[in-house]
């Protein structure tokens, strides 16, 4: 067996804007072959260099990552961003400016290289405490899967969109979703690198996640030109250029499988056209009434529920009468949280679909009282409206003013019985409230005896308030039941 190589330089009929590579060819024949014909060659050698050298992705300047952070980089500030999610970042038709960034283990990928490769991306923006994010994440997976190869999918890991103790960059308050609470998701914004790269191993812990992280750098850049938003989608062809831009990931009337179809011209079997001509009910949980501690933020809940089995609905949900004290702020929230400078929103539920509705007073230090009327109305059908009324009032909790010679508590935390030392001739009320507003214990007013004992053994372990209200006097102490 006998080998030879040939070094080409310059094939003719390559056209000048194509880089020229050096190729290396390797002939291999024995006495029953012979070298391939001449024109045969030829062709092969420009297939070659023509698929090699394919044009460059004309990107605008790069944004960043220069090299790896280390850990210990701290996170940037991070702006107070409440302006519209579909004007923000880049538009349909837009050029995106080149960009690395890296893997949790470190891995850069660089969105030039990955066009070169000639399948187009999909960025989807999210963050742990994002639970629009959290719940978009089966289609994001699903996407993911069909698509497979003929597509590059990543995921863009940004700041917290609602963490705990710190302020959400999307209010200026802290803003924790009572999704949130309910899920157990309740983490602090990362100061440094090394921290978002430790939450998102703890996202990873308890979520199925298909495509692959990219960690946005220390100062946000990505999240600073491509947002700001918390869960905002990309899908850009092999020349940069951004196809479908969504201001929510594959939020109606959005959808990301026609978008995609369209650029691959595939058919997932997931674009299917369905007429607005649906109608809405809306329930509240229970009711319409919330009372708590003076500072916390309260929530009313609810259902707006699409009753066509055909047709999807749009509704219209409006804060219409507001009535709440100078300090207070409020909030609509539904399959989006929208921020409290927002009265207006839409909701878009597909037929026999189901969406919690949650409304949010965010009260100050002083006791108040407030209300708001909201309105339901669909889009399509002027006659399928509704209102609804939303109350909350709050009592002042400076446990400061308490003297311990009139109200004594013990033991406190409590996992049994919980001892009330009074000092008081006056007949008084005692309320147990949770931090919900939700009475879970009530006595009539009484003379009470010097000493009382309360049942706590049966309560969930957590935080408290004991309000006992004479005719003079309203106490508040907080009581800690542990297990």
């Amino acid at each position: 067996m006998i080998s030879g190589a040939v070094q080409f330089q310059r094939v003719v009929g390559v056209p000048q804007h194509y880089k020229t590579h050096h190729i290396k060819l390797i002939f291999v024949w024995n006495v029953q072959s012979q070298i391939l014909p001449v024109k045969n060659l030829l062709v092969v050698l420009f297939s070659l260099v023509v698929g090699s050298a394919v044009a460059q992705p004309n990107l605008k300047p790069s944004i960043g990552l220069g090299s790896l952070p280390a850990d210990n980089t701290p996170v940037c500030a991070i702006p107070t961003y409440q302006g519209s999610f579909t004007t923000s970042g880049y538009q349909e038709g837009d050029t995106i400016p080149d960009f690395t960034l890296y893997t949790v283990g470190g891995t850069a990928v660089n969105i030039k290289s990955v066009l070169q490769s000639k399948k187009p991306v999909l960025l989807v923006n999210g963050n742990y405490t994002c639970p629009v994010y959290r719940g978009k994440l089966p289609d994001l997976n699903a996407m993911a899967a069909f698509y497979g190869s003929a597509l590059n999918t990543y995921i863009v890991y940004t700041v917290e969109a609602h963490p705990i103790i710190d302020n959400s960059p999307y209010s200026g308050n802290v803003w924790v979703t009572s999704q949130n609470q309910t899920d157990g998701v309740l983490y602090r914004q990362p100061k440094t690198y090394g921290e978002r790269k430790a939450l998102i191993d703890t996202m990873k812990k308890y979520m199925t996640i298909t495509p692959t992280i990219l960690v946005d750098g220390p100062c946000n850049e990505w999240w600073s030109y491509f947002g700001p938003a918390p869960n905002n989608a990309y899908l850009i062809d092999t020349n940069g250029i951004v196809q479908a831009k969504h201001a929510w990931f594959h939020k109606l009337p959005d959808n990301m499988w026609c978008d995609i179809d369209t650029l691959l011209g595939t058919n997932s079997g997931n674009c299917i056209a369905v007429p607005n001509n649906g109608n809405f009910s809306f329930k509240l949980d229970k009711d319409s009434v919330i009372a708590g501690p003076a500072g916390n933020v309260l929530a009313l809940h609810g259902v707006l529920k699409n009753t066509s089995a055909t047709g999807s609905v749009t509704v219209q949900v409006m804060k219409m009468q507001k009535a709440v004290p100078a300090g207070w702020e409020t909030a609509l929230c539904a399959d989006i949280c929208y921020a409290t400078n927002i009265d207006t929103a839409y909701i878009m539920l597909a037929p026999a679909d189901s969406q919690s509705f949650t409304f949010y007073f965010y009260t100050d230090t002083i006791a108040g009282s407030g209300n708001v009327t909201v309105g339901f109305r669909n889009m399509s059908n002027s006659n399928n409206k509704m209102k609804q009324g939303f109350y909350a009032t709050t009592w002042g909790l400076d446990i400061n003013e308490v003297s311990t010679e009139t109200v004594r508590l013990y033991p406190n935390p409590v996992s049994d019985r919980l001892h009330i030392h009074l000092n008081d001739n006056e007949p008084s009320t005692m309320t147990l409230i949770d931090v919900a507003g939700r009475v879970v214990q009530h006595y009539p007013e009484r003379y009470w005896q010097t000493d009382v004992v309360l049942p706590v053994g049966e309560l969930p372990a957590g935080v408290y308030i004991l309000k006992i209200e004479s005719r003079s006097s309203v106490v508040n102490q907080k009581v800690i039941v542990q297990r």
